[in-house]
């Protein structure tokens, strides 16, 4: 469920027991610093995973939108990078067991996201 100003309200600071206090305080605080700066600490602790998701849906609509300014190289490195953010944001937070089991076509997404880093525009 999205709560204003498009924060996730999950509700996870209530349970049967009632309130958790302490969480309802995070939640407060984490909705405080996304008003006030943009964005809030519980971003930070995954940040590739925050990164990923950011880039993902903007990366997908540039590819829609943009289709004759690439050849045909660049073409098949974007394919790469967004297979490459698609795993990184289906691993999500855990073991980064997709990395390891494709760990060499992982590495080389990277790589070309670092390489055409300067180039993703329309």
């Amino acid at each position: 469920m999205i709560f204003a100003f498009g924060i996730l309200n999950e509700f996870d600071f209530i349970s049967r027991r009632g309130i958790d206090v302490n969480m309802f305080k995070r939640r407060l605080l984490f909705w405080k610093q996304k008003l006030t700066r943009g964005f809030s600490d519980d971003e930070l602790w995954s940040l590739d995973l925050t990164i990923a998701k950011f880039i993902l849906p903007r990366f997908k609509r540039m590819i829609e939108i943009d289709t004759f300014s690439r050849t045909k190289e660049k073409k098949e490195a974007f394919v790469e990078i967004l297979w490459m953010l698609e795993r990184t944001i289906e691993d999500g937070e855990g073991t980064h067991l997709l990395q390891e089991i494709d760990g060499k076509r992982y590495k080389e997404a990277l790589s070309l996201f670092a390489k055409y880093f300067r180039s993703m525009w329309i």
